[in-house]
């Protein structure tokens, strides 16, 4: 890690998104979904995903790797799940902030491409109903 380089723990919702949309799957083939359904239910953690790696631009924290990553994030710290998640911080580096950012609302939020934002909202919501429902069913058993 170069100068000014570190690992720190961040809200994700202090983080903007650098990509005007994101893909719906993650590289591993995954989808957001299936990954919020596999952190709810513990068979995967928020510190089994790799890093996202962030650098300061105009004040602000924007995520140069991890788009997809930070969405998930901020689904989960929405529900009370995560409060801040551990990140790498980088030197802002104008070449690589430029090739990555095409956000048109200075990063406060993203579209996700393929399988369509609304849906993957909805099924966001459907299976944190559904992880709702199954939790209290055996808190009271």
């Amino acid at each position: 890690m170069g100068n000014g380089e570190s690992v720190v723990y961040m809200y994700p919702s202090n983080i903007r998104f650098t990509h005007d949309s994101i893909q719906s799957n993650f590289s591993d083939g995954h989808s957001i979904p299936e990954t919020f359904r596999q952190i709810l239910w513990k068979k995967l953690t928020v510190e089994d995903l790799p890093l996202i790696e962030v650098m300061k631009y105009g004040g602000e924290w924007f995520v140069v790797r991890g788009n997809r990553r930070l969405f998930l994030f901020q689904e989960l710290e929405k529900r009370g799940l995560v409060s801040q998640v551990k990140v790498q911080t980088r030197n802002f580096d104008q070449y690589l902030f430029q090739t990555q950012h095409t956000s048109s609302n200075k990063g406060k939020t993203v579209l996700i491409r393929g399988y369509g934002h609304h849906a993957v909202k909805q099924e966001l919501d459907e299976i944190w109903s559904e992880y709702q429902r199954e939790t209290s069913r055996c808190a009271i058993t």
